[in-house]
C-alpha cells in the first residue's frame, strides 16, 4: 500500500546513510568534508554507523548458529560489510578527535563533549580502584594512562575558544534573498495599505522570493544535522542578510513605499523561519575520547 511505498522510499539509497555507507574510501572522505562538517554531525553519523554494525554482528551470529534471516537481515548483509563500516568508523572518529585537538568545537558542542567526558573519567577512576584492589598492576597502568589523556583532552577543550557556527552553503543568496523580503515588510510597514503600482509590482514577487528561500534553505541543511542548529544557522543568515539590506538603505528614503529598506534592522513579522525536519537525537549525544 501507500504506507509500504513511502516506508521503502525513505529508505531508498538516495538517503544520506545509505549513500555514505556505500561510497568508496575517497567519495565518503568528499562527502564527510562537503555534508558532514560538524562535530555533532560527524558524531551522528558515527552513532549511525556504529548502530549498522552492531545489526551486521548480530547477523553473522545467526548465520553461525544456521538460524534464519529475515528479509531485512538478508539485505543488510547482502549490502555494504562490517568491515568497510569500521574503517568508515575509524576515519570518522580520527576526524573528530583532530576537530578536538583544533578547537573546531561550537559552544554546545564543548558543553556537551565535557559533560560527557566528566562521565567517563568518573568511570575511569572506579575501574582504577578495583583493579588496584585486586592488585592488577598493568591494567591500572593502562587505565592511569587513559585517565591523564581524557585529562589533557579536558584541558585542551575547555582552553579553547568555542568555533563559529558554520555558514550555510547558500548562505550568500539567501542573504539577498532576506533582504529582499525586509524590504517587502518595510514597504508594507510604511505604506499601510497605500500602494503605488511599483510597491504592487515588488509585493507580488513575495511568493517566489518565499519558495526560492525555501529551496536553498533545504539545500544548505547537512546531512545529520541538529533541527536546533540549522534554524540557528538559518537564523545568523537571516540577521546578516536584514542588517545588510538596512545598511545600504541608511540613507532617508526618498518617498514613502520606497523600496528602501532604510534603518530596518530585525525581521518583521512577514518574514520566515527555517523549515527543519525532525532527523533524529540531539547533539547532547556527545563523542567520547575513548570510543
Amino acid at each position: 500500500g501507500a504506507e509500504g511505498e513511502e516506508e521503502e522510499e525513505d529508505e531508498g539509497p538516495s538517503s544520506p546513510e545509505d549513500i555514505l555507507c556505500r561510497a568508496g574510501a575517497k567519495d565518503f572522505s568528499r562527502l564527510v568534508t562537503d555534508y558532514v562538517q560538524t562535530y555533532q554531525q560527524k558524531k551522528r553519523l558515527l552513532d549511525t554507523i556504529k548502530g549498522r554494525i552492531s545489526k551486521l554482528e548480530s547477523i553473522e551470529g545467526k548465520m553461525t548458529r544456521l538460524e534464519a534471516l529475515s528479509s531485512e537481515e538478508q539485505a543488510l548483509f547482502d549490502d555494504v560489510g562490517a568491515d568497510a563500516l569500521r574503517e568508515k568508523a575509524k576515519l570518522l572518529s580520527g576526524a573528530m578527535q583532530e576537530m578536538v585537538d583544533e578547537g573546531k568545537l561550537t559552544s554546545a558542542e564543548k558543553s556537551a563533549f565535557l559533560e560527557q567526558l566528566e562521565v567517563k573519567l568518573a568511570a575511569v577512576e572506579e575501574e582504577i580502584k578495583k583493579a588496584e584492589a585486586d592488585g592488577k598492576a598493568k591494567k591500572v597502568q593502562a587505565l592511569s594512562q587513559q585517565k591523564e589523556l581524557a585529562q589533557k583532552t579536558r584541558a585542551t577543550v575547555k582552553d579553547a575558544p568555542a568555533a563559529p557556527l558554520a555558514q550555510l552553503r547558500h548562505g550568500n543568496e539567501l542573504k539577498k534573498l532576506y533582504a529582499k523580503l525586509a524590504g517587502l515588510d518595510k514597504i508594507e510597514k510604511v505604506s499601510k495599505g497605500h500602494y503605488t503600482m511599483d510597491d504592487l509590482k515588488k509585493l507580488g514577487e513575495r511568493p517566489e522570493i518565499d519558495e526560492a528561500i525555501s529551496v536553498l534553505e533545504t539545500r544548505s541543511r547537512g546531512w545529520f544535522e541538529d533541527d536546533d542548529v540549522f534554524k540557528e544557522r538559518v537564523q545568523a543568515c537571516q540577521k546578516a542578510g536584514v542588517s545588510a539590506a538596512a545598511k545600504k538603505g541608511a540613507a532617508p528614503a526618498s518617498r514613502p513605499g520606497s523600496s528602501s529598506s532604510g534603518g530596518f534592522t530585525t525581521v518583521a513579522g512577514g518574514s520566515r523561519t527555517a523549515k527543519a525536519k525532525a532527523s533524529g537525537p540531539s547533539t547532547r549525544n556527545a563523542f567520547s575520547a575513548f570510543g
